[in-house]
């Protein structure tokens, strides 16, 4: 082997070697990016949970009558709404993996599943009215936000029972969830059944 083809051989594994580092940079750049995404998603999550409005809208929702949702106040509705909207948003991004279905679980779980067990006749009542699509990346989260908890109430890394604030007689569990007629009508648990 001359010294010309030496070089060219050590040129060429050198060119190799850079681009394959240059390669894992930017794997390394990808993946990192991703997780500063996912922070930053969850923070914004956090923090319009936390705003005074949104935790006046948790209130009004955890004393509402589930079932007299026809009599409900213009501000009751209004709260429900803006809490349905956010929680649309939210579901989303969890389904998209932007947000962890766990840390969100740990931190805002037993939030979600008490208004989601509050708002669930009326959610109905607005599918026959607006359609299917009516918060439906919701309805798909609440299945697996309700297994994922069973799993977790399983292991002993999450609470069996979650209590109201204002309204002690009433507990919710994954077994209310997976009877309570009005919570399995809203939820979409993988796919639409036929006559959805």
């Amino acid at each position: 082997m001359s010294a010309n083809d030496f070089a060219t051989v050590a040129v060429a594994v050198a060119a190799a070697l850079a681009g394959f580092s240059s390669a894992i940079a930017a794997a390394l750049a990808v993946r990192l990016q991703r997780r500063w995404g996912s922070t930053d998603a969850f923070l914004r999550i956090a923090q319009q949970f936390e705003t005074p409005e949104f935790r006046k809208h948790r209130t009004v929702i955890y004393n509402l009558e589930r079932d007299s949702f026809q009599s409900w106040s213009e501000e009751e509705t209004a709260a429900v709404n803006a809490w349905c909207a956010h929680l649309d948003l939210v579901a989303v991004l969890i389904q998209s993996r932007q947000v962890g279905k766990v840390a969100f679980l740990n931190l805002y779980g037993d939030v979600v599943l008490r208004t989601i067990y509050q708002i669930a006749p009326y959610c109905n009542h607005q599918i026959t009215i607006r359609g299917k699509q009516f918060l439906l990346p919701v309805r798909l989260l609440s299945g697996t936000l309700v297994r994922t908890w069973r799993k977790r109430a399983g292991g002993r890394r999450y609470p069996i029972t979650i209590g109201f604030p204002a309204k002690p007689q009433v507990r919710v569990n994954p077994d209310l969830f997976d009877s309570d007629d009005a919570v399995l009508a809203f939820r979409v648990d993988g796919k639409f059944s036929k006559r959805s």
